[in-house]
């Protein structure tokens, strides 16, 4: 599995629902204020043990015969920069603050990455500590990083990326060590923004990864993968997936690794959610078996809807265990991906709890 060390990992937040999902938890984002089949690794590989050291990201080939290298000097790019019905009922409540009071909250510098100290733990993108300060900026060959201060979601800042390419790799955030009792239940609030044309050219990309405790064959990563859309040219749609089997929007329970032209909810081509943020949540219970992607869109189509659920439904995946890191949310990219001005994705209001969090109060409009 990933090792957690920058320096030979392979790629290596709340609105936090109250029981009565009533209050809503976000950061303040204003200065001042594999192939498919048994779930395995197919990014690299060591175990989950220690933090991370200086450096920058690299890898060597593993499983999948991946082998990138990292960059530690960002470049940076110059430009700037609906679709259909919503799905199941919004998540389950928790219980919690209503507030991330500060930009970074409850986050911790590792010298490569940081560390989740308590939750909830918040990324606000207010200023761009979470690359100065907190070295969570993740680029391999050919990507790109530039700090937006004006351009995220409620006009706060945000972290803009275009994708590494040609070869696979990571780029993004990351890792989210977890430096407290270890959860058995995860999970994490993004908001994203992709540009025009990344779901015609950045398909096949593991939007975040969560790593347990215990990496291997019987414990393997929950994540997210895109795939081409079958029905709307020129895009992509997202699903939970354990280690690499998937369960897409309205695929059978037994043919569920591809995605069949059943999603409601896309990225890129005509009536696609390209161009404009969405909240994105990631959950996952290893005590109770699944993975869980939840979606906002600010039309309110979609409003911390359960997208799709994935039960552990790999043959050699078992329940229990625990979580000890994030590896990164932004993009493992693979073979493929095509640079274009349109091709590039944003992140901003990053929560990572131990309970469902939900999208940033005010986010529907």
């Amino acid at each position: 599995m990933l090792s957690p060390t920058h320096a030979t990992r392979l790629h290596s937040l709340t609105t936090i629902a109250l029981a009565l999902g009533l209050a809503a938890l976000g950061c303040k984002d204003s200065v001042g204020s594999d192939s498919d089949g048994a779930g395995g690794s197919d990014e690299g590989g060591s175990d989950a043990g220690g933090y991370g050291s200086g450096g920058s990201p690299s890898t060597s080939n593993a499983s999948g015969g991946e082998a990138t290298t990292g960059s530690s000097n960002p470049t940076t790019t110059t430009s700037m920069g609906s679709g259909g019905e919503g799905g199941s009922s919004s998540g389950s409540g928790g219980a919690g603050p209503t507030s991330c009071p500060n930009d970074v909250e409850n986050i911790a510098a590792l010298g490569s990455g940081a560390a989740v100290t308590a939750y909830p733990a918040c990324i606000g993108f207010a200023t761009d500590a979470y690359d100065t300060q907190y070295n969570l900026v993740w680029l391999n060959q050919g990507a790109t990083h530039e700090y937006v201060p004006n351009g995220g979601w409620n006009g706060g800042g945000a972290a803009r990326f275009t994708p590494p390419h040609p070869s696979q790799a990571a780029t993004g955030l990351g890792q989210l060590h977890l430096d407290t009792t270890p959860p058995s239940h995860l999970s994490m609030r993004w908001l994203m923004k992709a540009g025009p044309t990344m779901g015609q050219y950045a398909y096949g990309n593991k939007t975040t990864i969560f790593v347990q405790t215990e990496s291997n064959a019987t414990h393997p990563r929950p994540m997210i993968i895109t795939r081409p859309n079958p029905a709307v040219p020129n895009s992509f749609v997202p699903a939970p997936c354990d280690g690499t089997v998937c369960q897409y929007h309205g695929t059978p329970q037994d043919e569920p690794w591809w995605p069949d032209g059943s999603d409601t909810f896309w990225i890129g081509g005509a009536g696609g959610y390209q161009e404009q943020w969405v909240s994105w949540e990631f959950e996952s219970d290893l005590s109770e078996g699944w993975i869980r992607l939840y979606l906002t869109t600010e039309d309110g189509a979609f409003n911390d809807t359960l997208y799709v659920q994935n039960d552990l439904i790999d043959g050699q995946s078992v329940t229990g265990g625990t979580f000890a890191y994030i590896d990164f949310v932004g993009g493992y990219f693979m073979d493929g991906v095509t640079p274009d001005p349109g091709n590039w994705f944003e992140i901003d209001e990053i929560v990572v709890s131990d309970q469902h969090i939900g999208p940033p109060a005010g986010f529907v409009r």
